[in-house]
């Protein structure tokens, strides 16, 4: 009928300000995701970090106060899995970003399948 799943995925990514907005994700962003996805089980994909923009570290410490927040809801850690490689830029991909940008997003085909496996292995039952 048009509404969600029983399971939402969000990977909100960087780009979550509004247009003219200049605030990282807060406790309001997610209280609103709350209201709209109701009892459903919800996954937030955290961000890979860069040292020049300190949103994506506060938008992943929001996502994970949310997680413990809302019941069913839980995070993925993509940056930590980024963080763990021996060579994180195996998986990060730098093509035409400016310098800020790069190494944002998962590299063709190494990164894609290995953020793919994170989320499944989350969705998966233990």
């Amino acid at each position: 009928n048009g509404g969600l799943r029983e399971v939402v995925i969000f990977a909100l990514g960087s780009n979550n300000r509004e247009a003219g907005g200049t605030e990282p994700l807060d406790a309001g962003t997610f209280r609103e995701l709350h209201e709209i996805t109701g009892d459903r089980t919800v996954f937030l994909v955290t961000n890979v970090s860069v040292p020049q923009s300190g949103d994506f570290e506060k938008n992943n410490q929001a996502m994970k106060a949310a997680a413990r927040k809302y019941e069913d809801w839980h995070v993925i850690d993509w940056a930590a899995t980024v963080e763990s490689l021996p060579d994180p830029a195996t998986v990060l991909s730098e093509e035409d970003l400016t310098a800020w940008e790069a190494r944002l997003h998962p590299t063709d085909p190494e990164g894609i399948d290995l953020w793919v496996q994170l989320i499944v292995k989350a969705l998966s039952p233990a």
